[in-house]
C-alpha cells in the first residue's frame, strides 16, 4: 500500500520511484479535496502508476466527506481475510520476497 499526498509531488512520482510502486498493491491518493487548489493531475498519476504496476488498485480519499474510506476499509478487510486464510507466516514470507 502506498499513500500519496496530492500536494507533495507531481504525477510523475511512479516514474521517479518505480520500486515503491512496483511493490505496492494499492495506491491511496489523499487530500483530494485540495485538487482544485494544486497542480496535480490524478488521472496522470494513476496512469503513471499503472505503467510501473499495471494491476495496482487505486482509491482517492476525501477527508472532509469521507469519500473513499469505505472502499479503503473494504480493501483492508479483504487483506485481513487473505492473511488469515493463507496463514500469517506464509503471507509475510511472500511479502518479504517482494521487497
Amino acid at each position: 500500500m502506498f499513500e500519496w499526498d496530492c500536494r507533495s509531488e507531481g504525477g510523475d512520482k511512479p516514474v521517479k520511484y518505480p520500486g515503491i510502486f512496483h511493490r505496492s498493491s494499492l495506491l491511496i491518493l489523499t487530500k483530494t479535496d485540495l485538487l482544485p487548489h494544486v497542480e496535480f493531475d490524478p488521472k496522470l498519476a494513476l496512469e503513471n502508476g499503472r505503467k510501473v504496476h499495471p494491476e495496482i488498485e487505486y482509491i482517492a480519499l476525501l477527508s472532509r466527506t469521507g469519500e473513499g474510506f469505505p472502499e479503503w476499509m473494504g480493501w483492508l478487510k479483504g487483506l485481513q481475510e487473505k492473511v488469515r486464510g493463507e496463514g500469517v507466516r506464509r503471507w509475510f514470507r511472500d511479502w518479504l520476497q517482494l521487497i
